[in-house]
């Protein structure tokens, strides 16, 4: 699909920047959240899922652990049963499971956390992965 001679007004402007024009090719819809029906309406949004092979442009710091949705990583059942097996034989005094959509590994204490993230990031499981802390006091 040719570009268009000229993109339309506001945030379309740092697309034309780059070269590149969003297109619905490869997109595929995945889910939709919307508020429940009897509350205030706080969201009704879309998600979609393309292919990382299909980005064409990255805006660099866009990306970062603070960032909500903005780049995920989906990873195959199995090896997040790889990973929760790995960190159960480690006898480590952590607990690791399979939540949803994430491998979720908990431990009182941080250092058996950093030695866990050590050892999984050690391991060759073919795919990317994401570390996220969530701290509670």
């Amino acid at each position: 699909m040719p570009p268009p001679e000229s993109p339309p007004a506001g945030g379309w402007t740092r697309f034309a920047a780059t070269g590149v024009f969003p297109t619905l090719e490869g997109l595929d819809f995945l889910a939709r959240a919307i508020t429940p029906p009897g509350r205030v309406r706080r969201f009704d949004a879309r998600f979609f899922v393309a292919e990382a092979t299909l980005i064409a442009h990255r805006a660099e710091g866009a990306v970062h652990p603070d960032a909500e949705l903005v780049e995920l990583t989906w990873i195959p059942i199995e090896k997040a049963r790889e990973i929760v097996k790995l960190v159960k034989n480690s006898k480590k005094k952590a607990q690791a499971s399979i939540q949803g959509d994430v491998v979720r590994i908990s431990s009182k204490d941080r250092d058996t956390l950093q030695e866990i993230i050590a050892m999984v990031k050690q391991q060759d499981f073919g795919i990317d992965l994401q570390f996220t802390n969530y701290r509670s006091n």
